[in-house]
């Protein structure tokens, strides 16, 4: 489990994999998640049917949450930029 601030809102993973807990260093919070992310075998599946490359269930994990915490913080009126760290 991780939790994270991102756009100011505090989020929970639900991980079963490392590789979350590497992208999410820095961003770490003890602030109440405003809610949580978990990511089924399924969905991991249906990832790994889109993907051109082989790569492997904590890559793909990472993916999954992204898009389900860029989906929930726009919900929530918030966003995150790619952008935001060539600004600084």
């Amino acid at each position: 489990m991780v939790k994270i601030l991102l756009a100011g809102i505090p989020i929970q993973f639900d991980n079963r994999f490392a590789n979350l807990v590497d992208l999410c260093r820095g961003f770490e919070t003890d602030l109440t998640p405003a809610f949580s992310i978990q990511v089924s075998q399924e969905e991991l599946e249906e990832e790994r049917c889109q993907q051109t490359e082989v790569f492997s269930d904590g890559y793909l994990e990472t993916v999954c949450c992204y898009r389900k915490a860029a989906n929930q913080l726009l919900d929530n009126f918030a966003f995150v930029s790619l952008l935001a760290n060539s600004l600084e």
